[in-house]
């Protein structure tokens, strides 16, 4: 009776007392019970509530009468740990490649001699070497690595309209807001035969056409507003609710700024420009890198 017990759980995967009582009247619950708990010992059947499931559904299928790999038979298996465990060491004992290198994981890498064929590099068609020492980057050449580096403004133009889509590698330039629609757009892309500047060249002169007659953007580099006190610094403005000139600079990757309020010179609005501006120059002499294009 335990064998047939056995096969009907085999055959459904998740089983129930009150099923298994209905799929064998002639048990009493106390038989059923026994059936079960033997099952579970024998590790066929795991309990969850008053339920049992397979231990291990691919396992537990009968294996009688399939022929294994290398043509024997194959024997039954019950998915039990023990053999679950050994059929796991003898797929291990197969692979002895594997475990030759998990063994050797942790072993030093060992690098071959260089040759002289390994020291040189094609590059555009010339033949040259590595330098035992790498040359440093331009942008780090000669300087202290506290300071800040401020990048050639390469892909920026003075003139209002132009810009640089990184997207089609072009310059583009653009009539004023007020024209958009009317005056179209028109974009120089950098080609072959078209170099960087060259595009940008033509970007700006067609730009200064769109724009002729028309005042600078009012987010560009445009003229001071009238009674505005303005300095042509950077970094360096007037802050009109301190009623103050503020110098603003970088150290370490943070921003800092010092006010130079015009009280603190007889009321001289000039003489506090001429001073934050000063400031200004020590803290790019002592904390600024500016790279060459």
């Amino acid at each position: 009776m335990l064998d047939e017990v056995r096969g009907f759980c085999e055959r459904h995967s998740e089983c129930v007392k009150k099923n298994l009582l209905k799929a064998f009247p002639a048990l009493s619950r106390r038989q059923m019970d026994d059936c079960l708990d033997q099952l579970v010992a024998s590790s066929f059947l795991v309990k969850r509530g008053n339920r049992y499931y397979l231990s291990n559904p691919r396992s537990s299928i009968s294996m009688e009468g399939r022929v294994t790999a290398d043509g024997g038979v194959a024997e039954s298996m019950d998915g039990s740990i023990a053999l679950r465990l050994k059929a796991d060491r003898a797929r291990l004992a197969d692979n002895p490649r594997k475990l030759d290198k998990a063994k050797h994981m942790d072993d030093p890498i060992v690098m071959p001699p260089r040759a002289e064929c390994d020291m040189a590099l094609r590059h555009n068609g010339q033949h040259r070497s590595y330098a035992s020492q790498p040359t440093p980057h331009p942008l780090s050449d000669g300087k202290p690595k506290d300071l800040t580096v401020v990048a050639p403004a390469v892909y920026q133009s003075d003139v209002p309209g132009v810009s640089y889509h990184k997207g089609s590698n072009a310059w583009r330039a653009k009539p004023p807001n007020h024209l958009r629609g009317r005056i179209k757009e028109k974009q120089f892309k950098i080609t072959r035969t078209v170099t960087f500047d060259q595009a940008k060249a033509l970007a700006e002169e067609a730009a200064r056409v769109m724009w002729a007659g028309h005042g600078p953007r009012k987010n560009g580099k445009g003229e001071a507003k009238e009674g505005v006190p303005h300095s042509d610094v950077t970094g360096v403005r007037w802050d009109p609710y301190n009623r103050c000139w503020q110098a603003r600079y970088h150290v370490d990757g943070k921003e800092r700024s010092k006010c130079f309020y015009p009280s603190a010179f007889n009321g001289d609005v000039d003489a506090a420009r001429r001073a934050a501006e000063e400031f200004r120059a020590s803290k790019e002499t002592a904390h600024y890198h500016f790279a060459a294009r």
